[in-house]
This record gives C-alpha cells, sequence and structure tokens, in this order.
C-alpha cells in the first residue's frame, strides 16, 4: 500500500485485489466487511471511510493506493 495525496482506490477494486492474492497464496478470505474494517483501522487517519468519487459514485479509500 502507498499513501499519498490526491491517489486512491475503489474500495471494490482492493478488495478484489486482497481476495486473489488469498487465492493465490490458500489463505483464508476475510468478508468484505471485515477487511475494510482493518484498512479503516490501519489507514483510517489518512482516508475517510465514507468516501466517493462523486455523487453517488463508487466508493473510494482516497489518498492510498494498492502496489504490486
Amino acid at each position: 500500500m502507498e499513501i499519498g495525496n490526491g491517489i486512491y482506490i475503489t474500495k471494490l477494486e482492493l478488495y478484489d485485489k486482497y481476495t486473489q492474492w488469498a487465492n493465490r497464496n490458500g489463505a483464508y478470505t476475510l468478508s468484505n466487511i471485515v477487511f475494510s474494517g482493518i484498512i479503516n483501522k490501519k489507514f483510517g487517519k489518512h482516508t475517510p471511510k465514507d468516501a466517493r468519487l462523486a455523487n453517488n459514485g463508487p466508493r473510494v479509500w482516497r489518498n492510498i493506493r494498492y502496489v504490486e
């Protein structure tokens, strides 16, 4: 994960990346709700929990992005 102003990842995209990683590594997959809670706990001071790209747009994690 990378932290920086002006970057974002949709919540669905980050969860999809996580589930792909978990499946490749034979790890247990958390539910989307539990996973989002963990991301909020770890990165909550950097990103608002209920951010959207636009009115009724996709929900996003602002100021963080996935880095492979």
